[in-house]
Order: C-alpha cells, then structure tokens, then sequence
C-alpha cells in the first residue's frame, strides 16, 4: 500500500510540474514579454506579467527572473516585488537548473515560438523549504530577435508545505503526507 501511495504521489508531482510549466509558458513564450525583457528590463510590466499574474492566477508562490547573462534581476514572493538579494538563496538552488536551461537552448535551430522555447522542472530545497520549480527562456511568438545569443530565463516556483501536503490527502486520499529527508526512508 505505501509502495502505491508512493506512485501515486510521484505521478501527481510530475503532473503539477507539467501544469506549472504549461503556466509559465503562457507568459513567456510572448512578443511583449521579449521586448519587455530582452532588450531592456522593463520592471512594472515583469512585476504584473510573470510575478503577479502567476501568484493570482496559477497560485504560484515565488517568480525570479535571470537575464541573458544569467544576472537575477527580479524576484516576488506571492505576488509582491521583493528585493533580488531576498532570493539570493534560491537563485543559487536553481543554478544547476539554468544551466540545463542554458545547454539545451545553445542547441535550439529555432529562435523564437513553441521551437525556440526550453523549459525544465525541478524539485528544488531552498530557504527551508521544498519547492516545485520551472525554469522558461523568455521567446517571442516571432522573429524578433536582432542578435543571436541568451535569452531571459523566468523562474517559477510552488512550495511543497502543509497546504500542498493538505491538497495531496484531499485530492488523493493518502493517509498524513509528509516530507522526509532524502536520507530518510
């Protein structure tokens, strides 16, 4: 029974990844949010186009933002702009994500839609907590970019604590979820 309750879980984590990253994609992969973050960093339009909208809409409950040269440059927590080096922990959590971010988009034959765009999931510990990560380069719907080179990468994050664990023993019916220590059995 635990061994299926496990898979259970596991299935379900994978699929929230999946829905995650279809949220981030509605944002990123857009002409505004390439000419909003590509060639200069536009604050007002990042705050209420990815940190806003992906805490109200998707109930996300943290969203960086990395430019080209992979500098964090944005950082909300539940909606609300919070100062980068707030979010210096978690940017260097994520790092090993970027960088699979970054190896697969210097392979991409297509600079911008569905083709020129590389997300990845990951389960990530940072600041004392379990998050569910997305990583998503900034693209435009069309050809827009003037140079080759980077792009933005937005960072979007959901925290595995009590009210998810809550979620997973409504939605699923597995008995008191908990988080153990990847050392732990």
């Amino acid at each position: 029974a635990a061994r299926g309750e496990q898979a259970l879980v596991s299935r379900t984590i994978d699929r929230r990844l999946e829905q995650m990253t279809e949220d981030v994609v509605s944002a990123t992969i857009w002409d505004d949010a390439w000419t909003s973050t590509a060639p200069r960093l536009d604050m007002a339009w990042i705050d209420t186009n990815f940190g806003e909208y992906y805490a109200e809409y998707m109930g996300h409950d943290r969203t960086v933002l990395f430019d080209a040269a992979d500098g964090l440059r944005y950082a909300s927590a539940g909606g609300e702009i919070t100062p980068v080096a707030d979010a210096a922990a978690f940017a260097k959590a994520v790092v090993p994500l970027l960088a699979e971010v970054r190896a697969a988009e210097a392979g991409l034959a297509a600079d911008f839609g569905f083709a020129g765009n590389v997300t990845r999931t990951r389960i990530v510990s940072a600041d004392d907590a379990v998050w569910l990560v997305v990583a998503s380069t900034v693209t435009p719907e069309n050809d827009l970019r003037t140079a080759a080179g980077s792009a933005p990468i937005v960072v979007s994050a959901r925290q595995i604590g009590a009210d998810f664990l809550a979620g997973l023993q409504k939605d699923l019916g597995v008995a008191s979820p908990r988080l153990l220590a990847a050392t732990d059995a």
